[in-house]
């Protein structure tokens, strides 16, 4: 283990010190913090669900709309207002870039236990945000462009995607000696989303962590090694103000 390594350890295990002393409260559970988000989106999910009168094939194609819709606004938020500091939206950018980027890089990855939690999974007002404050509003509008059934299915499908991005990134951030953090989908996304905590290449590539679709639409996906670009910040991220 040479030098550098050793100093980049040092200074992720201050930062995560620091972070639990002043994120993670007394007493968390993180089976109720996972349980919080899967009993939240799933209600919603079939709450949303059985206000749907009938159903047809044309469904199918308002559910892929909606499927790429979320994993647009996924990449968006991600590329625009989590590496970017932009009002209103300061919270998106101090919780991102401020605190994740620090807890994980590339070579350190991994929580040292599931108390850290709390650095992985969004507190619930950043999960009332992406799903009262982006997919409710489309579904809305979806909803009244089109039939209240397709507006239903809309907000179904977009809270699924969140969840399944919420399940899809704790898995990249769990030992792969895990169940999940070892299951096959994880280690791909968990090969996609390293990428991404890379210092030099974090602002420019992989924004998606679920399905690389707006990466590859919009030049942005993981490139090889050697192939990063723009500057090189360290593993803190950008500084407050930048943007």
């Amino acid at each position: 283990m040479d030098a550098r390594h050793t100093r980049d350890r040092e200074r992720v295990d201050a930062f995560r010190d620091d972070f639990r002393a002043s994120h993670v409260r007394p007493g968390y559970r993180w089976r109720r913090h996972v349980a919080a988000v899967l009993l939240y989106c799933v209600a919603t999910i079939g709450f949303a669900l059985a206000q749907i009168d009938s159903w047809s094939a044309w469904y199918l194609l308002a559910a892929l709309c909606a499927y790429v819709f979320a994993n647009l606004t996924e990449y968006a938020v991600h590329r625009l207002l989590m590496h970017r500091v932009r009002w209103p939206f300061e919270f998106l950018y101090r919780r991102h870039s401020g605190e994740h980027h620090r807890f994980f890089t590339r070579e350190f990855m991994e929580v040292d236990s599931l108390g850290d939690l709390p650095a992985v999974i969004f507190p619930a007002k950043v999960s009332l945000f992406f799903v009262c404050g982006v997919g409710g509003p489309a579904a809305i509008l979806v909803g009244w462009r089109t039939t209240s059934d397709i507006g239903w299915l809309f907000l179904a499908t977009v809270v699924a995607y969140y969840l399944s991005y919420e399940l899809l990134h704790l898995g990249a951030h769990l030992p792969e000696q895990t169940r999940w953090g070892g299951a096959r989908v994880v280690r791909w996304v968990r090969a996609h989303h390293a990428t991404h905590h890379d210092p030099k290449r974090m602002r420019h590539e992989a924004f998606n962590i679920t399905v690389p679709l707006w990466d590859s639409i919009l030049g942005t996906a993981a490139t090889p090694e050697e192939s990063g670009k723009g500057d090189t910040p360290d593993e803190r991220g950008p500084v407050d103000g930048e943007g």
